[in-house]
């Protein structure tokens, strides 16, 4: 399945584990490490699924590029991803809650990867011939 893919984690194992299923599985892929890449790449590029780490350190955290992304790129707070290492941290279920963004818990299957982004794909190709 064809699609433009967003990786944002600080873990390159995990940057290269998750792009080469999404390859193998036919799609595009970036990877980046840091909020502010993630945020360079958003303003110059089309993408249609975001997977953003819980987690990623710097000036920009990931939930400063979700609101980033509220603002300026509406049409992805659907196709966003959050991806979770610590279910039980009270800052991240509050940012879940109060956002309702969709998320993928830490550790993952290969599986659970490529039904995410699936799921996502399918919903934006929906969308768009609806229009």
């Amino acid at each position: 399945m064809e699609g433009r893919v967003l990786l944002v984690d600080d873990e390159e194992a995990v940057l290269d584990f998750e792009r080469e299923v999404l390859i193998a599985a036919g799609m595009n892929v970036t990877t980046v490490t840091a909020g502010s890449e993630a945020i360079e790449y958003l303003e110059q590029e089309e993408f249609e699924v975001v997977f953003l780490d819980s987690k990623i350190p710097g000036s920009w955290s990931s939930e400063d590029v979700f609101r980033w992304i509220e603002r300026e790129r509406p049409e992805l707070v659907l196709k966003t991803v959050l991806v979770l290492s610590n279910v039980s941290d009270p800052t991240v279920r509050a940012f879940v809650d109060a956002t309702k963004v969709f998320c993928l818990v830490k550790p993952f299957e290969v599986s659970d990867l490529l039904a995410v982004a699936r799921r996502i794909l399918h919903r934006s190709r929906a969308a768009s011939h609806s229009h």
